[in-house]
């Protein structure tokens, strides 16, 4: 992502759209890139000198310092100095004491001492004083990953991904809409998945099905809609884009807290914004480290039944439910779901307990984090409940199983 000060956007007609960079923009990434390559071993305040210049002779100030931004990623920097800069200071500002720096003179003289002290040169000594400035810092190595048309694609979904870092809920529909959900499950946000639309349209009755997922529409909680809004959640919502971007078929509606203004962003497959690489979502495929360590504890057990991760999706009136987790026993045809409640909101969390009384046909067991304080409206639902803090036990997990053997 971009620094929330380098967002361009258009509110025009009480929209929020991203201005994006194009083809014709290739010459001025060009000139970024090159200013980087043509600066190394020289300090950072030199190169800054050099990108103001570009940022003079452009039209568009904002779009440069982009690209230095995401270029500065691929720059490696470091701190050169004869002596450390730290002992330089304590040397020198000991020596200048001792002296009584008043004139010039005297300032040579404290350098004298000091580095006397050091076993180095005054010139060393001075060098060295604030080496480990930021705008003192050289530039070692700069190895660009994009040519300017990549940098431009880089910048445009960067652009796109800041500017959803204040919306307050985002409504999806992709072509792939299960990769979707995984990747907002593992990203840990906050979301619910309706068959039609979540302002009404087809409803969904029974189980779901593949043929019915062209029709899903993902609804996101959003970063600034939190009772208390986290750096790390932005960055994870803004981290889905990536997701949604690599399907064939997609479109995002936005909903912005502009300041305290509600503005609209759309965005589509066919706007500028696309991924290369590989997995857009890389790391762990699991939502938290409570079902990672969870699912990891279980499988290393000798129990009946097996875990399968993210089963099937289950109709829970218009919205789509797909458990994190579902038990198979090994000897039957019987399986019972599993879900997690850990951080959530009070409102999501009051989403989520509908949705289980929605849900019908099918064995539920909801593990509820205590500080939540829903396990018994959990219970009333029909649904099995343990109640957990920090790691799910699996004797609860085990014992709550019980039961379905009995019957079995």
């Amino acid at each position: 992502m971009l620094t929330k000060d380098l967002l361009q956007v258009s509110r025009r007609g009480g929209g929020y759209q991203p201005q994006f960079a194009d083809a014709s923009h290739e010459e001025l990434a060009a000139r970024v890139i090159g200013c980087y390559q043509g600066h190394v071993d020289q300090p950072r305040e030199r190169l800054q000198e050099a990108l103001t210049e570009i940022e003079r002779e452009s039209d568009d100030f904002k779009l440069v310092r982009g690209f230095s931004k995401l270029l500065d990623r691929d720059a490696t920097w470091e701190i050169r100095s004869p002596v450390d800069p730290e002992r330089a200071r304590k040397a020198a500002f000991a020596a200048g004491e001792a002296v009584g720096v008043v004139t010039e003179d005297d300032r040579g003289r404290a350098l004298d001492r000091a580095a006397d002290h050091l076993g180095t040169t005054p010139e060393a000594v001075e060098r060295s004083l604030y080496a480990d400035l930021d705008r003192r810092e050289v530039l070692s190595t700069v190895e660009p990953r994009w040519d300017p048309a990549d940098l431009v694609t880089r910048y445009n979904l960067s652009l796109a991904q800041t500017a959803l870092f204040d919306a307050t809920e985002t409504r999806i529909r992709s072509s792939d809409p299960r990769a979707l959900v995984s990747a907002v499950k593992r990203l840990g946000l906050m979301y619910e998945v309706y068959s039609g639309s979540a302002d009404g349209g087809a409803g969904a009755s029974g189980s779901t099905g593949d043929r019915e997922r062209g029709d899903w529409e993902l609804v996101v909680t959003g970063p600034d809609s939190l009772f208390r809004s986290t750096r790390r959640y932005g960055t994870q919502f803004a981290r889905l884009l990536r997701t949604v971007a690599v399907t064939a078929d997609w479109r995002l509606t936005a909903t912005v807290d502009d300041r305290g203004t509600e503005r609209t962003m759309q965005l589509s497959d066919d706007d500028p914004v696309t991924v290369s690489g590989a997995d857009p979502i890389a790391g762990d495929r699991f939502d938290s480290t409570v079902e990672a360590e969870f699912a990891t504890r279980f499988r290393s057990l000798d129990f009946d039944w097996t875990l399968v991760r993210e089963p099937e999706p289950l109709a829970a009136g218009r919205r789509v439910m797909i458990p994190d987790f579902a038990f198979e026993h090994e000897y039957a045809d019987f399986r019972v779901f599993f879900e997690i409640m850990g951080f959530w909101t009070p409102e999501y969390v009051e989403k989520k307990l509908g949705q289980l009384d929605a849900v019908e046909g099918v064995e539920m067991l909801v593990a509820v984090d205590e500080s939540l304080g829903v396990g018994e409206e959990v219970a009333a639902r029909d649904h099995r409940a343990i109640t957990y803090s920090r790691s799910i036990r699996l004797k609860d997990v085990r014992g709550a199983l019980r039961p379905y053997e009995q019957q079995l």
